[in-house]
């Protein structure tokens, strides 16, 4: 039940915030204009970089508290090490901030292809974002800390109004004050601030003892996992950033920014997939310590089949629909029409690799690395070059298809080695029941609304949203009941709504 409740409030909190994020974007694309935004694009593919500084530790963070609350933690223990990992990001912060600042002229000049925007300006909006960019750093730890005491319920509710103030308060400064990229940043970084502000006091306030002390027992404790985990991000990031960061050189920085803009639509999977993983991983773990292997495979089974019924249905509506859905939230024919295809062919690899996070905490929750390790070095080996050839040529859509290719080599490859050692014997289940099924409500119902306005003439904005929402509800709706979990949880949400409706009216 608590699980359900996090992931719950995960779905909640990242619908909302990405829903803000896609009704305030066209209007900070009016105000600050394209080139602009792929600054702030650029600015979110350096973060993903400077994420491999983060040598494993968020996730080692979230594991540690999971285990204090399972009492293999002594409250003066965890304090220590929460302390300790707070100086090292303290480090790490500082450090990020002040490189970005001294390399901002050398990326304006020598990186980026400036179109109109003034070189002066660019670095230093760069300059602003070293600030921003030091806060989100603390701002992952204290996040995987509150995820792994198991608070996501009031994490959600956190984000969603932070989310809120960071739209509502930059538009106003664009709006009355000034429509400056500058201008921009300081805001954002303002409510960073305060959202990182609050979450610390949350943890003072629900972890043992007032004060810690810096100890290196405590790190030297949590490094042999926290290294494994560091492996996999380096692997990961070079899978996941090295094509953007190449388009980044590749492309000027206009055409950059509607890559990002895609990416912004593709970002839609992060919703379901940070909180199905935030609530799985635990859930699982706490399963493998206990031994109990047919309640950890029932678990198991049941995170994927949620995950193929959320995931699924945005992933068939997205690459079918994909200009449609451009059309209808920006309003831009000739946009949609640039996009679309960049879109269709990121959608697929970005499906494929959220329906891998759950065999992904399954190792994790059993502390086998070494998979994921030499699986990310295969996928390196053949990506790499791959991009070399083929960006230059095809650009951005020839990135999306060699990534959605990398991703089934895992969803093959991967998974049957995981399964030769994991849960043996449930493969079938889990490629057939777990995901085959549904995939197959998704593929019926997607192409029924796609034969229905094939053909017709060109929709109007109105028409085509309401063509994305019919499409998506009908998919997910179809693709929820075709599913053990799915069903179950439908049942659970009547009955509790019938609960409600009889109190009410007594």
């Amino acid at each position: 039940m608590r699980a359900s409740l996090n992931m719950l409030s995960g779905f909640v909190a990242g619908g909302w915030s990405a829903l803000v994020g896609l009704v305030a974007l066209p209007f900070y694309l009016q105000y600050l204009g394209v080139e602009a935004f792929g600054l702030v694009g650029f600015l979110l593919t350096l973060q993903a970089w400077f994420f491999l500084l983060d040598m494993g530790l968020s996730p080692t963070t979230s594991r540690e508290m999971a285990r204090f609350s399972g009492g293999q933690h002594s409250p003066q223990g965890i304090r220590n090490l929460f302390t300790s990992l707070e100086w090292v990001y303290a480090l790490i912060a500082v450090s990020l901030a002040l490189t970005l600042v001294a390399g901002a002229r050398w990326l304006v000049s020598d990186w980026l292809q400036l179109k109109s925007l003034r070189p002066e300006d660019a670095a230093s909006a760069l300059s602003l974002m070293a600030t921003m960019v030091a806060i989100q750093w603390m701002a992952m730890l204290y996040r995987s800390a509150i995820n792994g005491l198991q608070r996501q319920v009031w994490l959600g509710g956190l984000t969603i109004c932070f989310s809120s103030l960071r739209a509502l308060a930059s538009l106003a400064v664009l709006a009355w004050v000034s429509p400056t990229l500058n201008a921009f940043v300081l805001v954002q970084s303002a409510c960073y601030l305060i959202e990182a502000a609050v979450m610390r006091w949350y943890l003072d306030r629900h972890l043992p003892i007032e004060r810690g002390r810096f100890s290196m027992v405590a790190l030297k404790a949590v490094w042999r996992f926290a290294a494994g985990i560091s492996a996999i991000t380096v692997l990961a990031t070079l899978l996941n950033q090295i094509d953007k960061l190449l388009l980044a050189k590749l492309l000027n920085l206009e055409e950059f920014g509607y890559f990002s803009l895609s990416m912004t639509v593709i970002g839609a999977m992060s919703i379901i997939v940070s909180p199905l993983f935030n609530a799985a991983y635990p859930r699982l773990t706490e399963l493998s310590a206990s031994g109990n292997i047919k309640v950890l495979s029932a678990e198991y089974h049941a995170f994927s089949q949620i995950a193929a019924f959320t995931i699924l249905p945005i992933a068939g509506t997205l690459a079918v629909f994909s200009s449609p859905v451009v059309y209808a939230w920006t309003g831009d024919r000739q946009l949609a029409a640039y996009v679309s295809p960049i879109i269709t062919a990121w959608v697929v690899g970005a499906a494929l690799n959220g329906l891998l996070h759950v065999p992904y905490a399954l190792q994790l929750a059993v502390g086998w690395v070494r998979l994921s390790v030499v699986l990310n070095v295969l996928a390196v080996v053949i990506m790499f070059p791959a991009l070399l050839v083929l960006v230059p040529r095809y650009g951005a859509v020839a990135a999306g298809w060699i990534w959605a290719f990398v991703n089934f080599f895992h969803f093959t490859v991967g998974l049957f080695l995981m399964h030769r050692r994991l849960l043996r014997k449930e493969l079938p289940r889990w490629y057939f029941s777990d995901l085959g099924v549904p995939g197959a409500a998704v593929a019926g119902v997607v192409t029924i609304f796609w034969a229905a306005q094939s053909g017709t003439e060109l929709l109007g904005r109105l028409q085509s949203g309401a063509l994305i929402v019919s499409t998506l509800l009908a998919a997910a709706l179809t693709a929820m009941l075709a599913t053990p979990a799915g069903r179950r949880l439908a049942i659970a949400a009547v009955t509790a709504a019938k609960s409600r409706l009889a109190s009410v009216l007594q």
